[in-house]
Order: C-alpha cells, then structure tokens, then sequence
C-alpha cells in the first residue's frame, strides 16, 4: 500500500495574482453552507496536481485573530482529506486552482468545517469526473 503524504506543501499552495484573477474570471462553483469553492482545470507543468487557497472575509469576520482561525482549521480539514481529489487527478492528468471561502455563520467549529470540506472535496471530485 503506498503511503498517503498529509502534507500541505507550499507547491500546492495558490499565491500567484494572475491563478487569482483566471478563477474570478471563469470558474466553477461549489457550496456547502459556510463554504463556497471557486475551481477551475488548468493546463499547468507544476508538480503539484491542485493549488488552494482559503479566505474568510472581512466583513463577515472583522478581527484578524477570527480570520485566522478559520483559516487554520480549513487548512487543516483540507489537507487531511485531499487524498481522494488528488488521487481521481492524477489519474485524469489534470490540474485544479481552487479557492475555499467561509460564508458568514455563526457555527465554524472545526468539526462542521470539516464534514462540510469532504462533502465540498467529493462534490468538485464528481464534477471533475464528468469532464
């Protein structure tokens, strides 16, 4: 059996202004209340099959210390179950930017923003499949 790396390297991390501004032009979207995935298929040479970002707005979250937090704790559901999506894109051959935001709710425990990251990770994997 291979052994599942859950690392979240910096080569999977989506940091270039243009990646950016390529998802808000065209992308697809995905939503699991509080999430909101925006994701597109790129033809890309980089190592690193998918590309995520995460953000918790301002205006929703209006101290620093709120906005990190969630972002930690996305961060932290998202890498312990990519394995799935990583897996159905390399076989595919495909790349995938994508971008995880949190919606304003009043409950972003670790636990839900984790059961609400697999559901959103599997749905994007289905849509990916289809292609």
């Amino acid at each position: 059996m291979a052994h599942r790396s859950n690392q979240f390297p910096r080569s999977e991390r989506l940091k270039q202004q243009r990646q950016f501004a390529a998802l808000r032009k065209s992308s697809h979207r995905s939503h699991q209340f509080p999430l909101l995935a925006f994701w597109n298929i790129v033809e890309s040479e980089s190592e690193a099959k998918i590309k995520v970002a995460f953000g918790a707005p301002k205006k929703h979250y209006a101290h620093a210390s709120q906005r990190n937090l969630i972002k930690r704790r996305l961060r932290e559901s998202y890498r312990t179950q990519k394995h799935s999506l990583t897996q159905l894109l390399d076989t595919k051959g495909l790349t995938v930017h994508l971008s995880v935001i949190v919606l304003k709710s009043d409950n972003t425990s670790y636990d839900l923003l984790r059961a609400k990251m697999m559901l959103l990770l599997q749905d994007i994997a289905a849509q990916v499949g289809h292609d």
